[in-house]
């Protein structure tokens, strides 16, 4: 059954319109390089949620990032 209701969901989100090709840029001051988690954005959907984060590949974290 919970084959079933996977299954629904995602042609009901194949059916969908979706946001493709989003981007972000991350803009930093000083020389800090960080590394977006996901590098590529899949497709949304109505209704689903994104989490992107950006890892800091220098020695130390110095600053926060929010937003």
């Amino acid at each position: 059954m919970v084959c079933v209701v996977q299954v629904m969901k995602t042609l009901k989100s194949a059916m969908q319109t979706s946001v493709t090709d989003l981007q972000l840029e991350w803009q930093l001051s000083g020389s800090d390089k960080l590394v977006q988690v996901p590098s590529e954005m899949p497709p949304i959907f109505s209704g689903d949620r994104m989490i992107v984060y950006a890892v800091s590949a220098g020695q130390e974290v110095r600053k926060k990032v929010t937003g």
